[in-house]
Protein backbone atom coordinates (compact mmCIF):
# COMPACT_ATOMS: atom_id res chain seq x y z
CA UNK A 1 0.00 0.00 0.00
CA UNK A 2 2.79 2.41 0.93
CA UNK A 3 4.56 1.77 -2.40
CA UNK A 4 1.32 2.41 -4.29
CA UNK A 5 0.76 5.69 -2.47
CA UNK A 6 4.34 6.74 -3.17
CA UNK A 7 3.95 5.89 -6.84
CA UNK A 8 0.68 7.83 -7.04
CA UNK A 9 2.31 10.84 -5.38
CA UNK A 10 5.18 10.77 -7.89
CA UNK A 11 2.76 10.60 -10.83
CA UNK A 12 0.80 13.58 -9.48
CA UNK A 13 4.02 15.52 -8.99
CA UNK A 14 5.10 14.86 -12.57
CA UNK A 15 1.69 15.90 -13.93
CA UNK A 16 1.68 19.09 -11.85
CA UNK A 17 5.20 19.94 -12.99
CA UNK A 18 4.26 19.39 -16.61
CA UNK A 19 1.29 21.78 -16.27
CA UNK A 20 3.24 24.54 -14.51
CA UNK A 21 5.59 26.63 -16.67
CA UNK A 22 9.23 26.42 -15.64
CA UNK A 23 10.65 29.86 -14.89
CA UNK A 24 14.26 30.63 -13.91
CA UNK A 25 14.78 31.71 -11.18
CA UNK A 26 11.71 30.06 -9.63
CA UNK A 27 9.15 32.81 -8.88
CA UNK A 28 7.70 33.45 -5.44
CA UNK A 29 4.28 32.40 -6.74
CA UNK A 30 3.15 30.83 -9.99
CA UNK A 31 -0.42 29.65 -10.47
CA UNK A 32 -2.36 28.23 -13.38
CA UNK A 33 -5.56 30.15 -14.16
CA UNK A 34 -8.92 28.89 -15.36
CA UNK A 35 -9.03 31.34 -18.26
CA UNK A 36 -8.29 30.59 -21.89
CA UNK A 37 -4.74 30.39 -23.16
CA UNK A 38 -3.25 33.46 -24.82
CA UNK A 39 -2.53 33.07 -28.52
CA UNK A 40 0.12 35.33 -30.02
CA UNK A 41 0.44 36.00 -33.75
CA UNK A 42 1.59 38.77 -36.09
CA UNK A 43 -1.51 40.83 -35.22
CA UNK A 44 -0.70 40.93 -31.50
CA UNK A 45 0.25 44.39 -30.26
CA UNK A 46 2.36 45.80 -27.42
CA UNK A 47 1.41 48.86 -25.38
CA UNK A 48 3.29 50.43 -22.49
CA UNK A 49 3.19 53.16 -19.93
CA UNK A 50 5.49 55.96 -21.19
CA UNK A 51 7.81 55.20 -18.27
CA UNK A 52 8.47 51.78 -19.84
CA UNK A 53 8.78 52.91 -23.48
CA UNK A 54 12.37 51.68 -23.84
CA UNK A 55 11.47 48.33 -22.28
CA UNK A 56 8.57 47.92 -24.73
CA UNK A 57 11.02 48.30 -27.61
CA UNK A 58 13.35 45.83 -25.91
CA UNK A 59 10.47 43.33 -25.52
CA UNK A 60 9.48 43.78 -29.16
CA UNK A 61 13.01 42.98 -30.35
CA UNK A 62 13.38 40.04 -27.96
CA UNK A 63 10.13 38.44 -29.15
CA UNK A 64 11.15 38.79 -32.79
CA UNK A 65 14.60 37.35 -32.16
CA UNK A 66 13.24 34.39 -30.21
CA UNK A 67 10.09 33.50 -32.15
CA UNK A 68 10.19 35.41 -35.44
CA UNK A 69 7.00 37.32 -34.61
CA UNK A 70 7.17 41.02 -35.45
CA UNK A 71 4.74 42.83 -33.15
CA UNK A 72 3.72 46.48 -33.32
CA UNK A 73 3.99 48.91 -30.42
CA UNK A 74 0.92 51.12 -30.22
CA UNK A 75 -0.81 53.32 -27.66
CA UNK A 76 -4.29 52.21 -28.70
CA UNK A 77 -5.16 48.91 -30.29
CA UNK A 78 -8.17 46.83 -31.24
CA UNK A 79 -6.08 43.71 -31.73
CA UNK A 80 -7.54 40.47 -30.42
CA UNK A 81 -4.41 39.80 -28.37
CA UNK A 82 -2.53 42.51 -26.51
CA UNK A 83 0.53 42.74 -24.28
CA UNK A 84 0.46 45.58 -21.74
CA UNK A 85 3.37 46.97 -19.71
CA UNK A 86 1.78 48.72 -16.76
CA UNK A 87 3.43 50.97 -14.19
CA UNK A 88 1.90 50.24 -10.81
CA UNK A 89 2.54 48.71 -7.42
CA UNK A 90 3.16 44.98 -7.74
CA UNK A 91 4.18 44.47 -4.12
CA UNK A 92 5.98 46.19 -1.28
CA UNK A 93 9.36 44.77 -2.29
CA UNK A 94 11.72 46.58 -4.68
CA UNK A 95 11.83 45.09 -8.20
CA UNK A 96 8.58 43.18 -7.60
CA UNK A 97 6.39 42.35 -10.58
CA UNK A 98 3.19 40.61 -11.55
CA UNK A 99 2.53 38.76 -14.78
CA UNK A 100 -0.93 37.64 -15.78
CA UNK A 101 -1.76 35.90 -19.03
CA UNK A 102 -5.33 34.85 -19.80
CA UNK A 103 -8.15 35.43 -22.27
CA UNK A 104 -6.03 36.98 -25.04
CA UNK A 105 -4.35 39.51 -22.76
CA UNK A 106 -0.89 39.59 -21.16
CA UNK A 107 -0.32 42.17 -18.43
CA UNK A 108 3.12 42.87 -17.00
CA UNK A 109 3.00 45.15 -13.95
CA UNK A 110 5.81 46.71 -11.92
CA UNK A 111 6.65 49.94 -10.13
CA UNK A 112 10.20 50.24 -11.47
CA UNK A 113 12.32 49.41 -14.50
CA UNK A 114 14.05 46.44 -12.91
CA UNK A 115 10.71 44.94 -11.97
CA UNK A 116 9.29 45.28 -15.48
CA UNK A 117 12.49 43.85 -17.00
CA UNK A 118 12.24 40.85 -14.68
CA UNK A 119 8.62 40.35 -15.74
CA UNK A 120 9.74 40.45 -19.38
CA UNK A 121 12.29 37.71 -18.69
CA UNK A 122 9.61 35.48 -17.17
CA UNK A 123 7.30 36.20 -20.10
CA UNK A 124 9.99 35.32 -22.64
CA UNK A 125 10.50 31.99 -20.88
CA UNK A 126 6.86 31.17 -21.58
CA UNK A 127 7.59 31.41 -25.31
CA UNK A 128 9.15 28.69 -27.47
CA UNK A 129 12.75 28.93 -28.64
CA UNK A 130 11.91 28.40 -32.30
CA UNK A 131 10.19 30.53 -34.90
CA UNK A 132 6.44 30.15 -35.17
CA UNK A 133 3.55 32.07 -36.71
CA UNK A 134 1.23 31.26 -33.81
CA UNK A 135 2.22 30.82 -30.16
CA UNK A 136 0.01 29.62 -27.32
CA UNK A 137 0.76 30.69 -23.75
CA UNK A 138 -0.99 28.91 -20.87
CA UNK A 139 -3.25 30.97 -18.63
CA UNK A 140 -0.99 31.79 -15.71
CA UNK A 141 -0.43 34.28 -12.91
CA UNK A 142 3.08 35.00 -11.61
CA UNK A 143 4.04 37.13 -8.63
CA UNK A 144 7.72 37.58 -7.95
CA UNK A 145 10.34 39.71 -6.22
CA UNK A 146 14.04 39.17 -5.48
CA UNK A 147 15.25 37.68 -2.22
CA UNK A 148 18.54 39.59 -2.35
CA UNK A 149 18.85 43.30 -3.13
CA UNK A 150 22.32 42.96 -4.71
CA UNK A 151 22.60 40.34 -7.45
CA UNK A 152 25.68 40.84 -9.57
CA UNK A 153 28.49 39.36 -11.59
CA UNK A 154 32.06 40.48 -12.23
CA UNK A 155 33.96 40.54 -15.52
CA UNK A 156 37.70 41.24 -15.60
CA UNK A 157 38.51 42.96 -18.90
CA UNK A 158 41.94 44.04 -17.64
CA UNK A 159 43.70 40.68 -17.88
CA UNK A 160 41.65 39.62 -20.89
CA UNK A 161 40.08 42.25 -23.12
CA UNK A 162 36.56 41.55 -24.40
CA UNK A 163 34.93 43.45 -27.30
CA UNK A 164 31.75 45.50 -26.83
CA UNK A 165 29.56 42.84 -28.48
CA UNK A 166 30.68 40.32 -25.87
CA UNK A 167 30.01 42.82 -23.06
CA UNK A 168 26.45 43.24 -24.32
CA UNK A 169 25.98 39.49 -24.50
CA UNK A 170 27.27 39.22 -20.93
CA UNK A 171 24.70 41.82 -19.85
CA UNK A 172 22.01 39.79 -21.63
CA UNK A 173 22.97 36.74 -19.54
CA UNK A 174 22.69 38.82 -16.36
CA UNK A 175 19.30 40.13 -17.47
CA UNK A 176 18.01 36.63 -18.23
CA UNK A 177 18.86 35.48 -14.69
CA UNK A 178 17.31 38.66 -13.21
CA UNK A 179 20.58 40.07 -11.89
CA UNK A 180 20.78 43.82 -11.36
CA UNK A 181 24.50 44.65 -11.14
CA UNK A 182 27.46 44.32 -13.53
CA UNK A 183 30.92 44.85 -12.02
CA UNK A 184 32.98 45.93 -15.03
CA UNK A 185 36.61 45.65 -13.91
CA UNK A 186 38.22 48.25 -16.19
CA UNK A 187 41.52 49.25 -14.57
CA UNK A 188 44.37 47.48 -12.79
CA UNK A 189 48.15 47.27 -12.99
CA UNK A 190 47.84 44.75 -15.87
CA UNK A 191 45.96 47.18 -18.10
CA UNK A 192 43.93 50.36 -18.47
CA UNK A 193 40.73 49.96 -20.49
CA UNK A 194 39.17 53.46 -20.42
CA UNK A 195 39.87 56.09 -23.07
CA UNK A 196 41.61 59.07 -21.43
CA UNK A 197 42.02 62.38 -23.26
CA UNK A 198 43.95 64.09 -20.46
CA UNK A 199 46.43 61.22 -19.96
CA UNK A 200 46.92 59.67 -23.42
CA UNK A 201 49.80 57.41 -22.33
CA UNK A 202 47.36 55.44 -20.20
CA UNK A 203 46.05 54.22 -23.55
CA UNK A 204 49.13 54.20 -25.78
CA UNK A 205 51.19 52.40 -23.12
CA UNK A 206 48.96 51.34 -20.23
CA UNK A 207 46.34 49.59 -22.39
CA UNK A 208 48.85 47.22 -24.03
CA UNK A 209 51.38 44.57 -23.07
CA UNK A 210 54.19 43.30 -25.26
CA UNK A 211 53.82 39.65 -24.22
CA UNK A 212 51.62 37.22 -22.31
CA UNK A 213 52.73 34.56 -19.85
CA UNK A 214 52.27 30.97 -21.01
CA UNK A 215 51.44 28.61 -18.17
CA UNK A 216 52.05 29.72 -14.57
CA UNK A 217 54.51 31.94 -12.71
CA UNK A 218 55.86 28.89 -10.88
CA UNK A 219 57.04 27.35 -14.15
CA UNK A 220 60.81 27.58 -14.60
CA UNK A 221 61.93 29.03 -16.88
CA UNK A 222 58.96 31.30 -17.51
CA UNK A 223 57.62 31.24 -21.08
CA UNK A 224 55.97 34.16 -22.85
CA UNK A 225 53.97 34.58 -26.03
CA UNK A 226 55.69 37.53 -27.69
CA UNK A 227 52.55 39.08 -29.16
CA UNK A 228 51.34 42.60 -28.39
CA UNK A 229 47.98 42.35 -26.66
CA UNK A 230 45.40 44.75 -25.23
CA UNK A 231 42.97 47.49 -26.13
CA UNK A 232 40.60 49.94 -24.50
CA UNK A 233 37.02 51.16 -24.77
CA UNK A 234 36.34 54.58 -26.23
CA UNK A 235 34.11 56.94 -24.30
CA UNK A 236 31.47 56.45 -26.98
CA UNK A 237 31.59 52.67 -26.51
CA UNK A 238 31.34 52.97 -22.73
CA UNK A 239 28.29 55.24 -23.04
CA UNK A 240 26.79 52.73 -25.47
CA UNK A 241 27.25 49.88 -22.98
CA UNK A 242 25.80 51.97 -20.13
CA UNK A 243 22.72 52.81 -22.21
CA UNK A 244 22.34 49.15 -23.17
CA UNK A 245 22.49 48.13 -19.50
CA UNK A 246 20.08 50.86 -18.38
CA UNK A 247 17.32 49.57 -20.64
CA UNK A 248 17.75 46.15 -19.04
CA UNK A 249 17.79 47.46 -15.48
CA UNK A 250 21.47 46.66 -14.94
CA UNK A 251 23.61 48.97 -12.81
CA UNK A 252 27.29 49.11 -13.83
CA UNK A 253 30.01 49.34 -11.20
CA UNK A 254 33.39 50.23 -12.79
Amino acid sequence: MRKRLLGLWMICAVITQAQTPMITPIPVSIQSLNGNAVVLNHQTTISADPFFAAQATYLQAAIQQQTGLSLKITAKSKAATQIHLVKGAAGKQAEAYQLEAANDKVTLSAADIRGIVNSIQSFLQLLPLQTSKTISIPAVSITDYPRFAYRGMHLDVVRHFFPVDYIKKYIDYLTFHKFNTFHWHLTDDQGWRIEMYSYPKLNSIGSWRDSTLIGHFKDTPAKYERVRYGGYYTKKEIKEVIAYANVRGINIIP
